[in-house]
């Protein structure tokens, strides 16, 4: 999954971390799944954000599932990243619903990767993966 916020300058990147550090931490989600690394790269369990704020940052972007405005600079970045989405991607301008729709796919991942992996080491269908979907 391709998630990407756009901000209205490259410094505002820690703004945003701040930001989502401060939403982990006053709501009950799994904490474990939230990491910033060295050059402020941001993990939500297996999905790495991707942070947009000029044209060339929008060059060789995949197709984008899940898109944050945390601020914009200029239409052009707008109508070039929102040209850019899937079909069924969804774009959130609040920080509240943006973070619950990615750790809520986050947890749900982890949770499926949890039963395959019970499935591999005991044989036992644990995981139904239709209902899970």
């Amino acid at each position: 999954m391709n998630i990407v916020v756009v901000t209205r300058y490259a410094s505002d990147k820690s703004k945003f971390i701040h930001n989502a550090t401060e939403w982990v931490l006053k709501n009950p989600v799994d904490r474990t799944l939230y990491s910033v690394g060295m050059n402020c790269d941001v993990r939500i369990g297996p999905y790495n954000i991707k942070f947009v704020s000029r044209m060339a940052d929008v060059r060789g972007l995949r197709p984008i599932d899940i898109l944050y405005y945390h601020s914009v600079n200029s239409a052009d970045v707008q109508w070039e990243v929102e040209h850019r989405m899937t079909s069924d991607g969804k774009i959130f301008w609040g920080l509240d619903e943006f973070m619950e729709e990615v750790f809520r796919r986050a947890e749900n991942e982890v949770n499926i990767a949890k039963r395959k992996l019970l499935n591999d080491i005991y044989g036992v269908k644990s995981v139904n993966y239709p209902e899970d979907f």
